[in-house]
């Protein structure tokens, strides 16, 4: 098993979060692509298609504000594709269930994807258009489309989602839940680039 792990930043890295990356990948084979400079689709893409050049198996997508915990990795080896809750603004979560309790989508600032799924997706992998609006319809979230414009407020995941369910491929949400920091807005000034405000969680004063 050989993990690529696709980390696109904003220019900056917190020690916390980059530390616990490092920590979780001890004793695994691995390579950390990141790129700056490009929004997260075009990062994410870039990355991929870099990576598929070489015999990974599997695909860690993992944001630069998220805390890994250890022991998360193995389990996600056991799935086609996994991931993890992830904290947003005022409760809400990286994950959206439908009423079935089956998972409609989930955001890849933690998600680990077999090559043979990425291999069998369309390109771009990861695009924020179209946007989505999401509605509840009996036992499913149906999506309808709000525009076809890209969004400056992410959104790519959905894409890359709705991709894994049209290949009939399960997300599997394990029951942990991770630490989402903030990079300071000092720091992202300095970087040229803007923070999401549903990324404002808990304030680090240390970078």
């Amino acid at each position: 098993m050989k993990i690529a792990v696709i980390l696109p930043t904003r220019g900056t890295y917190l020690v916390k979060a980059y530390k616990a990356l490092i920590s979780s990948l001890v004793g695994f084979n691995y390579h950390i692509f990141t790129t700056t400079g490009h929004n997260t689709s075009k990062a994410r893409n870039l990355m991929v298609k870099k990576a598929l050049k070489s015999a990974y198996t599997h695909f860690l997508f993992i944001d630069d504000d998220v805390v890994l915990k250890k022991g998360v990795i193995d389990q996600m080896f056991n799935y086609d594709v996994a991931s993890c809750q992830i904290p947003l603004k005022e409760g809400g979560s990286n994950i959206k269930y439908n009423p079935d309790g089956t998972v409609a989508w989930a955001g890849a600032g933690c998600l680990m994807v077999k090559r043979e799924v990425i291999e069998k997706m369309k390109k771009p992998y990861f695009n924020s258009a179209p946007q989505w609006i999401l509605c509840y319809y009996k036992d499913k979230i149906r999506f309808r489309k709000k525009s076809d414009e890209p969004s400056e407020e992410g959104g790519e995941d959905i894409n890359f989602c709705r991709q894994l369910i049209k290949l009939k491929y399960e997300i599997k949400i394990l029951p942990i839940i991770l630490e989402h920091i903030e990079i300071l807005k000092y720091a992202s000034i300095y970087a040229g680039v803007k923070i999401n405000s549903r990324h404002r969680i808990k304030i680090h004063k240390k970078i």
